[in-house]
């Protein structure tokens, strides 16, 4: 979890445009909740971050998908706590039947991957990381 310094949790609009200035605090504000969740994955090859956050309700979510664009041209080491090297190109794919959007990176086991489905955006910064908190989340 991310504390400000006065010991509360950090909004969620401010990681992402932290870690994605291009999505802008302003915009991550009308599109989500200041509430997320983070969590760890601990895989053969390492530890890989992820986060869970919740849509506001009356949001568009094809604009939605088309603001998360953003994190495609974006520097996206910083989602990670060692480095994921080069990442290749963007696909499309799936997990249980619903589209996701990914890119592998050179380190065993990172890949960035993002998935709107519902009210959620889910993000992992590994594909099995992606796929164990699934069926936590009901995808």
């Amino acid at each position: 979890v991310l504390f400000d310094t006065a010991g509360s949790q950090v909004p969620w609009k401010s990681v992402l445009s932290s870690f994605v200035p291009a999505f802008t605090a302003e915009k991550a504000g009308t599109e989500f909740e200041d509430d997320f969740t983070s969590f760890l994955f601990y895989g053969a090859n390492g530890v890989f971050p992820g986060f869970v956050a919740r849509v506001k309700t009356g949001v568009n979510l094809d604009e939605i998908k088309t603001n998360l664009a953003a994190l495609e041209s974006s520097d996206l080491s910083k989602f990670y706590l060692e480095s994921p090297g080069a990442f290749k190109t963007w696909k499309n794919g799936q997990l249980n039947g619903k589209p996701t959007r990914y890119a592998q990176g050179a380190t065993a086991g990172a890949s960035f991957n993002y998935i709107l489905s519902g009210s959620s955006l889910v993000i992992s910064t590994s594909f099995e990381g992606l796929k164990a908190v699934a069926p936590l989340l009901g995808l």
